[in-house]
Order: C-alpha cells, then structure tokens, then sequence
C-alpha cells in the first residue's frame, strides 16, 4: 500500500494588502457593453448636441470605452496580427490623456464635441436605473424632432444617409462553435446575443426619410430603454400605471407572450401613427403590456453549410425569422432587430385609444398632445 505524502502548504501568490487590490479592482470591473458605447457616440454626433453641462462627463464616458478598446484590442494581440493597431491605440492612449498628435489635430473625438446647449446625455447607466425605478431617465430638452412634407418622421425610420454597405457573410468559428461572422468583424459593436449583426449609419436627420425601412440602431435603442417609437421619449412612468403601450399593424389581437420587433408608444403618438400611416390604417391592434422582456432578435438565417439565406417557415417567407437568445440557430442569423416578448396583455380599442390620448396630460413639457 503506497503511503501518502503530506502536500507541502499553500503560499498564495499575493499578500493580503494585494489581494484586498485585486478585489477592489474585480468588483470595480464591467462587461464591455457596444450599445452603450454607440448611444454615447450617437449623442456627440446627433444634429442636436450635448447640453453644456454635460460635455465634460460624455467625453469621459467616451475616453473611458475608448480604454476599454484598447484594452480588448491588447489582449487580443491585435498589434502583432494588424500593423494599424499599434498606431491607432497609440491615438487612442493620447485621447485618453488630453493630448493630440499631429495626425488628430483638433479633430479628436474629445475635441469634436459639440460645444452649444441642448440635447442631454442619455447614458446606458441613467436608463437601466431609472428603468428599474420606472421613473422618467432624462432630465434635459426632449428629442429633436424631424417632419417630412408635413409629416413628423418617427424616431425609429431610417434616413438615406444611414445606408452602408454590408460586407460579405463567412463561416467563422469562435467561442460558442462555428457560425457567420464578416470577414473585417469587430465583435464589440457586430456582435450581440452570440447573433451577427447588419450595420447601420447614425444620420438621424440627414437625407430623406425612407418610411419603408428601420434603424437597427435607434429600434434597439428603443426596445432597450422604452423609448417611445414616434417620438424617442421615454414611455416609463408616463400613464397612469407601468403598462406600456403596443400598437402592431395586424388584424388579430395581440397575444400573451407574442414577440414583437416593435417599440412602445405614448398614446397620442400611437394616435398620430394611425392617423397618418396608410397600412396601420387599415389594420392595427393595441394593446397594455405589464412586462416585455427581451425574447430575441429578428434576422435572416443562414443554411450551416450552403451560408444561402434560408426562408422563414413561417406564412409570410419574405419576413425576417424570429429566433430566441438560446436557440442554436442564432449563430446563423443576420440580425436586423431586438425581439421582446408581451406579457400580461389587455386589449386596447382603438376608441379607448383615442379617449386615453385625450386624458394623456403633457409631462414636463415635453409630449405635446396629438390634437
């Protein structure tokens, strides 16, 4: 029988004034979050620029995912793999810093911001805590807004200058197994919900509005933070209970635990979205929702081995599919919109809607009536 030796004792790594550190800095740590990085670039870049006041947080906020980049981009050996990285990370350390090199001049991100009163910061951090306390998340002027030939433009249409060219689909194999991917990928903004993602410009304003299409950005933008589809406000806290409201351009009622790629609306915006859209004046349905969690994404979905587009199953083959967050099918999926999920439901008329946009009172100054 072999005898057993005593193992010698352990010695952590660290002392206890480093490892007190060390936990101070894990819990200091968050996930790199793209969306919140592309609401504060929509913010410096929006044809109604930050407040004053709150130039001097964005630019940190901005620097600080800026850091973040660099950081992603350091462990990834990006500088040996790509012989631009090293000097743009170079760029980018400068920014963090207050300097600027030769080659950014006054045009650094930090340099470029808008320096007029106006639109106010809308932060990743502000929304997920008001939403949990479903109180109202901005605190400044309300969202500009854009009219075409007498017509409000809603907040989530596209505009012509918002189309960009979309790269080739590949088959690429990461973490979660094999899937598409683009060949010049960057996982921070393309990818979310293990789901590629279609690209789109921030031009908000700039062209023509196209009616027929969505903003990707702005859509999941909306359904993320309850920002209102027509007008861009918050809907939180905005009637007289939590219910959200949904108007769908469909001939059914809406259904408990239906998914939708649509954004809630204040009641008078729903008002006016009937008013002057020919489709949902032919067919609408609306509806109270208690709670919509995120479901999925909607995309096309691409055959594992062929990468040929494949036809939604469902009656309409030309639509985008529905696919849930644990479905294996994701990592094959192109997707275009964030899908939520309808929770306790209660139907609306379209009478009752008008009497509710009747009764809606202005907030702050900031929703004007539809009437």
């Amino acid at each position: 029988m072999t005898a057993l030796a005593a193992a010698p004792p352990w010695t952590p790594p660290l002392d206890s004034a480093d490892l007190a550190d060390a936990l101070a800095k894990i819990r200091q740590w968050g996930p790199y979050d793209g969306d919140a990085w592309l609401d504060d670039v929509a913010d410096a870049l929006d044809s109604v620029p930050p407040a004053e006041e709150e130039i001097e947080e964005l630019g940190q906020r901005l620097r600080g995912h800026l850091m973040q980049l660099v950081s992603i981009a350091l462990n990834g050996e990006a500088e040996r793999r790509d012989e631009r990285a090293s000097s743009r990370i170079h760029r980018a350390r400068a920014v963090r810093e207050g300097r600027r090199t030769r080659r950014e001049g006054a045009g650094s991100m930090a340099g470029r911001l808008p320096r007029r009163p106006g639109h106010p910061v809308r932060a990743a951090r502000r929304y997920r805590q008001d939403r949990a306390r479903r109180t109202r998340p901005r605190t400044g002027g309300p969202v500009r807004q854009h009219f075409w030939r007498g017509k409000r433009v809603p907040y989530i249409t596209a505009w012509t200058s918002e189309s960009v060219s979309q790269p080739p689909v590949i088959r690429i194999t990461g973490r979660g197994g094999e899937g598409i991917g683009f060949p010049d990928e960057v996982p921070v903004t393309d990818r979310r919900y293990e789901a590629l993602w279609v690209r789109s410009g921030l031009a908000r304003g700039r062209g023509e509005p196209d009616f027929r299409r969505i903003n990707t950005h702005r859509q999941k933008r909306a359904m993320r933070y309850d920002l209102c589809a027509v007008c861009g406000e918050t809907v939180l806290s905005y009637g007289a209970d939590d219910r959200t409201l949904y108007l769908l351009g469909a001939e059914t009622p809406i259904a408990e635990g239906e998914t939708t790629t649509a954004p809630p609306l204040h009641s008078p915006c729903a008002v006016e979205a009937i008013d002057t859209c020919p489709p949902l004046r032919r067919s609408h349905v609306v509806a109270l929702v208690e709670y919509s969690p995120l479901w999925g994404v909607a995309g096309v979905v691409f055959d594992p081995v062929t990468l040929a587009p494949l036809p939604n199953p469902g009656p309409r083959p030309d639509d985008l599919q529905h696919v849930h967050v644990g479905d294996k099918e994701i990592r094959w999926t192109l997707a275009s919109f964030t899908v939520h999920s309808l929770h306790g439901v209660t139907p609306v008329s379209t009478d009752e809607l008008r009497e509710m946009a009747e009764r809606q009172r202005v907030i702050g100054g900031r929703q004007e009536r539809a009437d």
